[in-house]
């Protein structure tokens, strides 16, 4: 089983892809956790240990590139 972190300060966007993996399009692949700021994305992907991160590149707080 893929574990999927999805990190977006827009809910409408994690919200569509959030439904996307729900319906099936990455067999296998299991949301654990949803994060808006590079910050929340560091504690959950600490909790959490995902497999693969999608993550948009600007964002409040801390972006993409200070996450990584």
């Amino acid at each position: 089983m893929m574990r999927l972190l999805l990190v977006d300060d827009s809910n409408i966007i994690r919200s569509r892809i959030m439904r996307i993996v729900l319906a099936g399009a990455l067999p296998g692949a299991q949301i654990v956790g949803l994060a808006r700021d590079g910050a929340q994305a560091v504690m959950m992907f600490k909790a959490h240990q995902p497999d693969v991160v999608t993550m948009d590149l600007t964002m409040p707080n801390m972006d993409a590139v200070k996450c990584i």
